[in-house]
């Protein structure tokens, strides 16, 4: 059976440069702008082509997926935006993987800490203390989507702007 393959990064550095605006609606720094397609380019040079990305509909983490989507060669109109990814817990993000369509055997997932360190941390073998901005963590799950509370994925890389590939 083909495995399936869950890139779980997070969205990239944000603003903070306007005290007034709600979190949902903070944008990427200077920083961010530039990390985001970086971590795309990096993800592509590997050869990484998604059939689906799945993403927080929160600002920072909207334009973070679509950086990295432009970067893939990824129609950045096919991004599912769910707005239970924002503030999501690692149950609540288990269950975005478990309701995931079958027949996606690559799936980039965007969004928020703590919810995504704790999901990596309970469905892989990758621990982690804090999932930096625009990292990726490259999880491999031997079952299919809806079994994700079954299985523990393996980790095939990690990789973030600052640290380059690290693989385990």
């Amino acid at each position: 059976m083909k495995p399936y393959l869950l890139y779980v990064t997070r969205h990239a550095k944000s603003s903070w440069d306007d005290p007034a605006s709600r979190d949902f609606d903070r944008t990427l720094n200077q920083r961010g702008l530039a990390n985001a397609p970086q971590t795309g380019q990096q993800l592509l040079a590997r050869g990484i082509h998604l059939d689906s990305i799945v993403s927080s509909p929160a600002v920072r983490a909207k334009a973070t997926a679509q950086l990295i989507a432009h970067a893939m060669d990824y129609s950045p109109e096919n991004i599912l935006f769910q707005q239970r990814i924002y503030e999501a817990s690692s149950s609540d993000l288990a269950s975005v993987v478990a309701q995931l369509d079958p027949a996606w055997y690559s799936v980039l997932l965007c969004g928020h800490n703590p919810g995504l360190t704790d999901f990596i941390t309970k469905y892989s073998d990758l621990n982690l203390d804090n999932l930096p901005t625009a990292a990726v963590a490259a999880l491999q799950f031997e079952l299919p989507w809806k079994d994700i509370h079954r299985q523990k994925g393996k980790c095939l890389f990690f990789y973030s702007p600052r640290q380059g590939f690290i693989e385990p």
